[in-house]
């Protein structure tokens, strides 16, 4: 088991409307508790967890595309999650890539932080809005 297993990704949102969930993408490993369809009503927040699977290395990464309100505003959320060897050793290392991303009115910003269990990592997106700044 690497020590990336489990790590959280978090997506909160501030938006003043609520977010569907649009696609869940991982490249590397899988994340389970975000699915598609899954919405997020405004000042909630949903978590997911990210694992590594055979052949990654203990590393889990991928995308998360998130749909905003009534609209066809469209983010897409990038999380990677790296251990400190090939064996999934602790720490695990949160990376994001880019660290914000916005799109009209709509800006969502990531944090690293660190996770529920010693060595572990998180990720947090939190999505606003940009109306009237």
């Amino acid at each position: 088991m690497s020590c990336c297993d489990g790590t959280k990704v978090v997506i909160a949102n501030n938006s003043g409307t609520t977010i569907t969930i649009a696609s869940v993408s991982p490249t590397m490993g899988t994340i389970q508790s975000i699915g598609n369809g899954n919405t997020i009503a405004d000042t909630d927040s949903q978590t997911g967890q990210a694992y590594s699977t055979a052949g990654t290395n203990g590393a889990a990464s991928g995308s998360i595309g998130i749909s905003i309100g009534n609209s066809a505003t469209a983010l897409t959320l990038n999380y990677k999650f790296t251990p400190e060897n090939v064996y999934g050793n602790c720490p695990c290392t949160a990376s994001l890539s880019p660290s914000s991303v916005s799109n009209g009115n709509y800006l969502a910003q990531g944090s690293t932080g660190p996770g529920a269990t010693d060595g572990a990592a998180s990720i947090t997106w939190t999505v606003t809005s940009q109306l009237g700044s």
